[in-house]
């Protein structure tokens, strides 16, 4: 039962690294839009 709970842990902070990962490329895309114009 324990296990199961780490690996649920440790699942939703691959998300959140994910999503973290995703926001920075967002953030660095919209940067160099904004430079353009």
């Amino acid at each position: 039962y324990s296990s199961n709970i780490n690996i649920s842990v440790f699942h939703s902070a691959d998300e959140f690294e994910i999503v973290r990962q995703q926001r920075t490329q967002f953030a660095l895309v919209f940067a160099r839009i904004s430079e353009e114009f």
